[in-house]
C-alpha cells in the first residue's frame, strides 16, 4: 500500500536507492556539517565571533559570506534531495562544486573578489595543489552520483 502511495506521489523511498547513491548523499550532508563544526572548533568561539564581525564590514564582504552559508545550506539540502532521487540534486551539487571552486580561484589568485574565503599558499601552482586535495571528497561524491550505471539508471528514471 505505502509502495502505491509513494508512486502516486512522484516520491521514492530511500531505500531503493543504490548505494553510490546512498553513499554520495549521506557524505554530501556528513562532510558539510563536519566541516562547519571542525571550522569552529578550530577558530573557538573568539575566533567564530572575529570572522563574522571582519565578513561584516563591508557590503561585499558581507554578501559573499552570507552567499556561503545560503551555498552550504544548498550543499546540504542537494545530499538529502540525492538520497531521495531527485535528479536536481546532483546538477545543483555540480554547479555548487563549480561556484565554489570559481570563487576560491578568483578570490585567491586573482585577488578579484573579496577574499572572506581563500585557500593558502605562495604560488599560484601551491594554491591549485591544495585547492585540488580539498576537492578530492567532492570530485569522489561527483563520481558516485555520475559514474556508476545504477546511479545514472536511478536519476534517468521519471518519478
Amino acid at each position: 500500500m505505502s509502495d502505491m502511495l509513494n508512486s502516486r506521489q512522484g516520491m521514492r523511498s530511500t531505500s531503493d536507492a543504490p548505494v553510490p547513491v546512498m553513499v554520495a548523499g549521506t557524505a554530501m550532508v556528513a562532510i558539510k556539517c563536519i566541516s562547519v563544526l571542525l571550522l569552529l572548533g578550530e577558530l573557538g568561539v573568539d575566533g567564530a565571533q572575529e570572522f563574522v564581525n571582519t565578513s561584516a564590514q563591508a557590503w561585499d564582504s558581507t554578501f559573499i559570506f552570507l552567499a556561503g552559508l545560503l551555498l552550504l545550506c544548498l550543499q546540504i539540502s542537494c545530499g538529502f534531495a540525492v538520497m531521495r532521487g531527485h535528479n536536481w540534486g546532483r546538477w545543483c551539487y555540480v554547479i555548487c562544486q563549480c561556484l565554489v571552486v570559481g570563487y576560491l580561484l578568483l578570490a585567491t589568485i586573482g585577488n578579484f573578489m573579496p577574499e572572506v574565503f581563500t585557500v593558502e599558499g605562495e604560488t599560484s601552482s601551491q594554491i591549485l595543489h591544495v585547492l585540488i586535495l580539498q576537492k578530492i571528497p567532492d570530485a569522489v561524491i561527483l563520481a558516485l552520483l555520475f559514474v556508476p550505471v545504477t546511479s545514472r539508471r536511478y536519476f534517468a528514471v521519471r518519478h
